[in-house]
């Protein structure tokens, strides 16, 4: 701690709650026992710290009372990013099964018309003496042989699609690479897809019997009713779990719109913004402060800025500090409050086009020496004062760090966004001439339209006149907003592209049903034909049978949709689970396309020549 802050060690101070501790078990015992037995300590540890705890609020100290501790194997890492992207792994998890399930029950299905076809190679193979165990073997073993060629493929797009997945969420600290224990799951679940895939076909085998089969050789029939029902059964199931890709993808691609158009309570566009780092060799505080208002003024006579100011913490921060605001004439501890803390420069609120709704905002009259003043937002006056005008009242600001110090509040200033999902949040504005401290500072400067020529201008002034200095992360308001949304991005994107596979594979699982099925009933059409039937009257028959597959699937997906989807609740922003629209729309587009996936063969159908068909007959 003091090689991180000089001159202050908190080693020993409860406030310092962002490091972790590290334990080394015996081998003999288990993280679960370990996790018991330090759970009753901590909690020790927590309520004499309470029975000390300076003034905060209530809801901070109700949240640290019921605060447990958690081991978490090394093996894992120790990363915030687990908790960001567990959920929405687990959601791609069950997308990524739900897709190998359809495609492993469409290559079935197609296994199932070849082996209808191959009906008389059964035959003949048992004829000269094969088992049905030989037969059984011998489609699972092309399954299998379909199921490694996946497989192959399939690594060389895992590679790709994650380095895909870590360039749509922006996540630059990640590596990806297939281990020993991703190879053996990967050709597990090949292995598995191969015994699904097989099942089908090697049960229709098992059943053909020999006696049977050679006496109806003669017949034409080409297909019992017990087969065309399961290949319908097959394609129905496909359709019913397209359906349920579409409507997850529905409602993602909802969640996602609702969430970029929200108002985010300050004006992004033509602002610019780059972080420096303050910790310079033989640097303090009033050495900081004044490189930074220095800076300011020279960034503001830029060709192409108009305004200048900076600050830390800020809209879409990257990071930020904590404080408590306490009014000195409240003793009780609801009227405590605790918020983000943002150190800011002259002109902040001006510059990022946030309102103020009451009082002003920093200027001269708050430099060191002076007495100190905070602004807050609307949220932590409706908190803290509720109807009464906070601009005047006194406050005491701790922040855990320093000693508690008086400061007067001189504005209020309008909520806006500290990320796409997080509003309301409490703030606190001390003015960065008076602060006794300085972190990490990011600047903001509101640009001409032409952003690439001010960055440049910007860039060669900061090379100029503090070469020292490191500036890092320079970038528009826009592009950090988008950074911020890259993981909703990348889940919707990928769920669309499951959808659209999913789809993909469900339409060719139609076409194949009612190709074959159509291919069957050449007689049949033929006979309607001479007995007056038209062209559309075929085609709706053929039609009608794809409805029916649609109609049988829906009975299946929408029930499954509506109380299966539970598990995406938390990633949806002010979307419901069952919103109609987004139902209604998956439902008449599946319809659609499986009509037309229908449509070819009902055509071709409809073209059968009436002569050929009842002379093949």
């Amino acid at each position: 701690m003091p090689l991180i802050n000089p001159g202050r060690n908190k080693s020993n101070d409860w406030s310092v709650r962002w490091l972790n501790l590290f334990f080394r078990l015996p081998l003999e015992r288990s993280v679960g026992r370990a996790e018991a037995e330090l759970n009753p300590i901590y909690r020790q540890a927590v309520r004499q710290e309470l029975a000390t705890e300076p003034a905060q609020s209530a809801d901070y100290l109700r949240e640290l009372s019921h605060e447990r501790a958690s081991l978490i194997p090394a093996s894992q890492g120790v990363h915030g990013m687990l908790d960001q992207w567990q959920e929405p792994l687990k959601i791609l998890q069950w997308l990524t099964a739900a897709v190998l399930l359809l495609t492993c029950i469409n290559v079935a299905g197609l296994t199932v018309v070849r082996s209808v076809k191959q009906k008389q190679e059964i035959l003949v193979r048992y004829a000269i003496g094969a088992s049905r165990a030989a037969l059984v073997r011998l489609y699972f073993l092309q399954a299998l042989v379909i199921s490694v060629a996946g497989g192959v493929a399939a690594l060389w797009l895992a590679h790709w699609g994650a380095a895909l997945l870590l360039h749509l969420s922006r996540v630059d600290t990640l590596t990806t690479s297939l281990n020993s224990s991703a190879l053996a799951f990967h050709w597990l679940i090949a292995t598995a897809a191969a015994l699904l895939i097989g099942l089908f076909p090697a049960w229709h085998a098992g059943r053909v019997s020999l006696a049977a089969g050679l006496a109806a050789s003669a017949s034409t029939h080409s297909g019992t009713s017990s087969h065309a029902l399961t290949r319908r059964a097959l394609a129905a199931v496909q359709i019913a779990l397209c359906l349920v890709l579409l409507i997850t993808a529905g409602l993602f691609a909802k969640s996602l719109d609702r969430l970029v158009s929200v108002p985010v309570g300050f004006n992004p566009d033509h602002l610019m913004l780059f972080s420096v780092d303050p910790k310079l060799p033989g640097s303090n505080v009033e050495a900081t402060r004044q490189l930074y208002f220095n800076l300011q003024r020279k960034l503001e006579q830029t060709p192409g800025v108009q305004s200048v100011t900076y600050g830390t913490g800020g809209p879409f921060p990257q990071s930020a500090d904590s404080a408590v605001l306490i009014p000195p004439r409240k003793s009780a501890a609801q009227e405590h409050a605790s918020g983000m803390a943002s150190i800011v420069g002259p002109r902040y609120f001006a510059t990022l086009g946030i309102p103020l709704i009451a009082g002003r905002e920093f200027d001269d009259r708050d430099r060191a020496g002076m007495p100190a003043s905070v602004v807050i937002n609307e949220t932590l006056a409706r908190k803290l004062f509720g109807a009464r005008s906070p601009v005047g009242q006194p406050v005491i600001i701790f922040n855990g760090l320093d000693p508690n110090w008086p400061a007067t509040i001189i504005g209020v200033a309008a909520d806006y966004r500290l990320s796409w999902k997080r509003s309301q949040a409490s703030l606190i504005y001390i003015s960065a001439q008076q602060a006794r401290r300085v972190s990490d500072i990011t600047f903001y400067a509101r640009t001409s339209p032409n952003f690439s020529l001010t960055e440049q201008a910007i860039r060669n002034l900061l090379r100029r006149e503090t070469p020292l200095l490191p500036a890092y992360d320079m970038q528009s308001m826009q592009n950090r907003m988008r950074e911020f949304a890259s993981g909703d991005r990348a889940m919707t994107f990928l769920i669309a592209v499951f959808a659209a596979l999913a789809t993909l594979i469900s339409l060719v699982g139609v076409y194949g049903v009612i190709a074959y099925s159509s291919s069957l009933r050449g007689t049949e059409f033929g006979v309607r034909f001479a007995l007056g039937a038209q062209r559309r009257d075929v085609i709706w028959l053929v039609l009608r049978e794809s409805l029916f597959i649609v109609t049988s699937a829906l009975a299946l997906a929408i029930p499954a949709a509506w109380f299966g989807l539970s598990l995406i609740r938390s990633q949806l922003y002010h979307v419901t689970l069952h919103d109609p629209s987004v139902f209604l729309t998956a439902i008449i587009a599946l319809t659609i396309c499986s009509l037309l996936a229908a449509l070819v063969p009902a055509t071709r159908a409809a073209q059968v020549d009436i002569q050929s068909a009842l002379r093949h007959n």
